[in-house]
Protein backbone atom coordinates (compact mmCIF):
# COMPACT_ATOMS: atom_id res chain seq x y z
CA UNK A 1 0.00 0.00 0.00
CA UNK A 2 1.15 3.64 -0.74
CA UNK A 3 2.06 5.47 2.16
CA UNK A 4 -0.63 7.81 3.78
CA UNK A 5 2.02 10.79 3.45
CA UNK A 6 1.30 11.08 -0.41
CA UNK A 7 -2.44 12.68 0.16
CA UNK A 8 -1.41 15.49 2.18
CA UNK A 9 2.02 16.58 -0.16
CA UNK A 10 1.22 19.67 -1.67
CA UNK A 11 0.68 21.04 -4.97
CA UNK A 12 3.68 23.16 -5.04
CA UNK A 13 5.62 20.12 -4.08
CA UNK A 14 4.85 18.01 -7.43
CA UNK A 15 6.70 19.28 -10.88
CA UNK A 16 4.41 20.96 -12.97
CA UNK A 17 4.78 22.74 -16.24
CA UNK A 18 4.73 26.47 -16.71
CA UNK A 19 1.13 27.53 -18.56
CA UNK A 20 0.43 28.35 -21.81
CA UNK A 21 -1.12 31.41 -21.09
CA UNK A 22 -3.52 33.60 -23.42
CA UNK A 23 -5.83 36.66 -23.60
CA UNK A 24 -9.77 36.06 -24.53
CA UNK A 25 -8.98 37.54 -27.54
CA UNK A 26 -6.29 35.97 -29.04
CA UNK A 27 -7.31 34.00 -32.32
CA UNK A 28 -8.15 30.10 -32.25
CA UNK A 29 -5.96 28.99 -34.94
CA UNK A 30 -2.43 30.68 -33.04
CA UNK A 31 -3.30 28.78 -29.87
CA UNK A 32 -3.65 25.75 -31.64
CA UNK A 33 0.03 26.18 -32.92
CA UNK A 34 0.93 27.05 -29.49
CA UNK A 35 -0.01 23.51 -28.29
CA UNK A 36 1.23 21.67 -31.14
CA UNK A 37 4.55 23.60 -30.78
CA UNK A 38 5.02 23.34 -26.89
CA UNK A 39 3.35 19.43 -26.59
CA UNK A 40 0.67 20.95 -24.51
CA UNK A 41 -3.12 19.99 -23.98
CA UNK A 42 -4.24 22.91 -22.68
CA UNK A 43 -4.42 27.15 -22.57
CA UNK A 44 -5.31 28.68 -19.71
CA UNK A 45 -7.43 31.78 -20.75
CA UNK A 46 -6.42 34.72 -18.10
CA UNK A 47 -7.35 38.03 -17.44
CA UNK A 48 -4.83 41.72 -17.26
CA UNK A 49 -4.31 40.59 -14.08
CA UNK A 50 -3.14 36.77 -14.55
CA UNK A 51 -6.21 35.85 -12.83
CA UNK A 52 -8.18 32.80 -15.06
CA UNK A 53 -10.66 33.51 -16.90
CA UNK A 54 -11.54 29.54 -18.29
CA UNK A 55 -9.21 26.99 -20.38
CA UNK A 56 -9.17 26.09 -24.06
CA UNK A 57 -8.43 22.27 -24.34
CA UNK A 58 -7.85 19.96 -27.25
CA UNK A 59 -11.04 18.92 -26.07
CA UNK A 60 -12.45 22.44 -26.80
CA UNK A 61 -10.97 22.29 -30.11
CA UNK A 62 -12.51 19.07 -31.17
CA UNK A 63 -15.82 19.75 -29.89
CA UNK A 64 -16.37 23.47 -29.92
CA UNK A 65 -14.75 24.04 -33.32
CA UNK A 66 -16.35 23.70 -36.91
CA UNK A 67 -13.50 22.72 -39.46
CA UNK A 68 -15.89 23.18 -42.05
CA UNK A 69 -15.63 26.91 -42.14
CA UNK A 70 -12.13 27.93 -42.93
CA UNK A 71 -12.47 30.44 -40.69
CA UNK A 72 -12.01 28.74 -37.33
CA UNK A 73 -8.82 29.64 -36.88
CA UNK A 74 -10.07 33.28 -36.81
CA UNK A 75 -12.44 32.46 -34.02
CA UNK A 76 -11.96 34.44 -30.53
CA UNK A 77 -10.40 31.68 -27.20
CA UNK A 78 -12.94 33.53 -25.43
CA UNK A 79 -16.12 32.39 -27.77
CA UNK A 80 -14.77 28.71 -27.12
CA UNK A 81 -13.13 28.58 -23.88
CA UNK A 82 -14.22 26.20 -20.93
CA UNK A 83 -15.52 29.59 -19.08
CA UNK A 84 -16.21 27.56 -15.55
CA UNK A 85 -11.97 26.35 -15.43
CA UNK A 86 -11.26 24.62 -11.79
CA UNK A 87 -8.14 26.22 -10.60
CA UNK A 88 -6.89 24.81 -7.78
CA UNK A 89 -4.40 26.84 -4.64
CA UNK A 90 -0.53 26.01 -4.64
CA UNK A 91 -1.01 24.97 -0.94
CA UNK A 92 -4.15 22.29 -1.95
CA UNK A 93 -2.94 18.57 -1.48
CA UNK A 94 -2.20 15.58 -3.80
CA UNK A 95 -5.85 14.04 -2.68
CA UNK A 96 -7.27 17.78 -3.66
CA UNK A 97 -6.49 17.56 -6.87
CA UNK A 98 -6.89 14.28 -7.24
CA UNK A 99 -10.67 14.65 -5.99
CA UNK A 100 -11.08 17.82 -8.34
CA UNK A 101 -9.93 16.12 -11.45
CA UNK A 102 -11.99 13.31 -10.63
CA UNK A 103 -15.09 15.19 -9.60
CA UNK A 104 -14.99 18.33 -12.25
CA UNK A 105 -13.85 15.24 -15.08
CA UNK A 106 -10.38 17.72 -15.78
CA UNK A 107 -6.94 16.45 -17.07
CA UNK A 108 -5.43 20.20 -16.20
CA UNK A 109 -6.21 22.17 -13.57
CA UNK A 110 -4.33 25.95 -13.40
CA UNK A 111 -2.79 26.50 -10.29
CA UNK A 112 -2.84 29.47 -8.83
CA UNK A 113 -0.20 31.42 -5.85
CA UNK A 114 -1.74 33.67 -2.77
CA UNK A 115 -1.67 36.65 -5.13
CA UNK A 116 -4.69 34.57 -6.94
CA UNK A 117 -2.68 34.31 -10.43
CA UNK A 118 -1.75 31.31 -12.98
CA UNK A 119 1.93 30.17 -11.21
CA UNK A 120 1.30 26.93 -13.12
CA UNK A 121 -0.44 24.19 -14.54
CA UNK A 122 -0.93 20.64 -13.22
CA UNK A 123 -1.98 17.72 -15.22
CA UNK A 124 -2.73 13.77 -14.89
CA UNK A 125 0.14 13.10 -15.94
CA UNK A 126 2.38 15.14 -13.09
CA UNK A 127 0.39 13.31 -10.55
CA UNK A 128 1.18 10.14 -12.23
CA UNK A 129 4.72 11.30 -12.28
CA UNK A 130 5.17 12.19 -8.97
CA UNK A 131 3.50 8.55 -7.80
CA UNK A 132 5.81 6.56 -9.82
CA UNK A 133 9.29 8.76 -8.95
CA UNK A 134 8.49 8.89 -5.33
CA UNK A 135 7.00 4.99 -4.83
CA UNK A 136 8.37 3.21 -7.63
CA UNK A 137 8.18 -0.07 -5.65
CA UNK A 138 4.89 -0.46 -5.86
CA UNK A 139 3.83 0.65 -9.35
CA UNK A 140 7.21 -0.35 -11.61
CA UNK A 141 7.36 -4.42 -10.74
CA UNK A 142 3.86 -5.27 -11.12
CA UNK A 143 3.06 -7.71 -13.14
CA UNK A 144 0.68 -7.92 -15.81
CA UNK A 145 -1.67 -10.01 -13.80
CA UNK A 146 -2.10 -11.95 -10.89
CA UNK A 147 -1.38 -15.58 -12.45
CA UNK A 148 2.04 -13.94 -14.26
CA UNK A 149 5.64 -13.51 -12.75
CA UNK A 150 7.19 -10.36 -13.60
CA UNK A 151 10.67 -10.83 -15.47
CA UNK A 152 11.68 -7.11 -15.67
CA UNK A 153 11.00 -3.72 -14.21
CA UNK A 154 8.09 -3.46 -16.30
CA UNK A 155 6.36 -6.45 -15.67
CA UNK A 156 7.02 -8.36 -18.65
Amino acid sequence: MVSNELVDVTIARIPHRRPVLAGRDQPVGELVDRLAASKRGSVIVIDDDGRVLGMFTERDVKHRLDFRDESWREVLVGDVMTVDATAIHESATFADALALMRDRRRRHLPIVGANGRVDGVLSIRDLLRFVVRHYPDHFLNLPPGPKHETSSRWGG
